[in-house]
């Protein structure tokens, strides 16, 4: 396998490809952190040994996501950012794209809304520049949370989780319809559509056959869970 082989030393940067491009983006994406680290170290060390640069700033990259999860936002996203300026024309062509996703939500999540608003930007241009329309529909969600940061647009922020949603089913992307549900049902909470958020999560949970155990799945079924509980506490007052 091609784990196998970057761990016996042996292939070429190949390898480094398909572990930046698929192992660690996937444990990543499921939110499998212990297995994000053992495929970026790999991809760190075969890099290491067949001398290809790119390959270190890919596995730096991954780290600094990885840091972000673990809640080490200072650390992880000086290593993302630092990652991503310095790949200039060394890019994955699935991974680069949601590398500048995951950047813009980290700056987000720490305050540095203008320069999230840059990122996300330049990669939604990149998106319709260069036809990688498989990644918009997370691009279109995050629009939709940053401009609940920067001026609580509610009825904007909608409009765009209402197009990430339309997009992904369109696309028969399971996982950013699910992330797109969780965003506008927290909003819809806020606005007194519990009902309507927690009909859309258990719609979009039930289409799940396989992967309860993401982290994205785990985190939809808790928002349900508390949805649940709080439309009970209501009837009963």
């Amino acid at each position: 396998s091609i784990v196998d082989d970057a761990r016996d030393g042996t292939g070429t940067t190949l390898l480094s490809y398909a572990l930046g491009d698929s192992a660690c983006m996937i444990a990543l994406g499921t939110g499998d952190l212990a297995a994000a680290e053992r495929y970026e170290t790999l991809l760190r060390q075969h890099a290491t040994r067949t001398g290809f640069e790119a390959g270190l700033i890919w596995s730096q990259c991954f780290k600094g996501i990885r840091l972000i999860r673990l809640g080490n936002s200072a650390v992880g996203l000086e290593l993302l950012r630092e990652g991503v300026n310095n790949l200039r024309d060394d890019r994955l062509p699935l991974s680069y794209m949601t590398l500048l996703a995951e950047l813009s939500a980290a700056l987000a999540q720490t305050g540095a809304l203008a320069e999230a608003s840059v990122t996300l930007n330049a990669a939604m241009e990149r998106c319709d520049r260069n036809g990688e329309f498989w990644i918009l529909p997370e691009l279109l969600r995050l629009k939709g949370e940053l401009l609940l940061l920067e001026s609580a647009a509610e009825q904007e922020a909608e409009a765009y989780f209402q197009r990430s949603l339309e997009m992904a089913r369109s696309h028969g992307a399971l996982t950013f319809e699910l992330r797109a549900s969780v965003s506008v049902t927290r909003l819809w909470h806020r606005s007194g559509r519990a009902a309507a958020g927690l009909h859309l999560l258990r719609n979009v949970c039930s289409q799940f056959t396989e992967g309860h155990s993401t982290s994205d799945f785990l985190e939809a079924s808790e928002l349900a869970r508390r949805l649940e509980k709080y439309n009970v506490s209501s009837e009963t007052r």
